[in-house]
């Protein structure tokens, strides 16, 4: 079998089988923390950090979990497998920062409420 380059975006190693990722790049891709892609920079912010500080914590659960679903429900029929099941795990942690981010928003502002209440009770003795 002839050689094919890596699937990483404009790299040129050579690897055996399509849709492979050369040594360097498949454990950056397996990483779940991945570099900005910059064709979605602009200004030196990702599309999708600028997604997230525009919109509800509520809309941009629910544009990552719409996505995600999007990219499964056509799993195998546009890009490879490999590469659509990335694209759904970046979608998945971006959700679940997001819900772990509000959940410690949460539990500031009950402890915030809590002080406040516990200052009030306090200074009506």
């Amino acid at each position: 079998m002839t050689g094919r380059k890596c699937a990483w975006d404009d790299c040129a190693t050579t690897v055996t089988h399509p849709d492979q990722l050369c040594a360097v790049h498949l454990p950056q891709w397996l990483d779940p923390k991945r570099e900005p892609v910059e064709h979605y920079m602009r200004g030196g912010i990702e599309c999708i950090d600028a997604m997230r500080a525009v919109t509800t914590p509520g809309d941009f659960q629910a544009f990552c979990r719409l996505t995600a679903f999007k990219y499964l429900w056509r799993f195998g029929e546009k890009d490879d497998p490999v590469r659509e099941s990335k694209k759904v795990l970046d979608y998945a942690r971006w959700l679940h920062d997001s819900l772990a981010e509000v959940d410690a928003n949460a539990d500031e502002l009950r402890k915030a409420g809590e002080r406040m209440l516990n200052g009030y009770k306090g200074g009506r003795k």
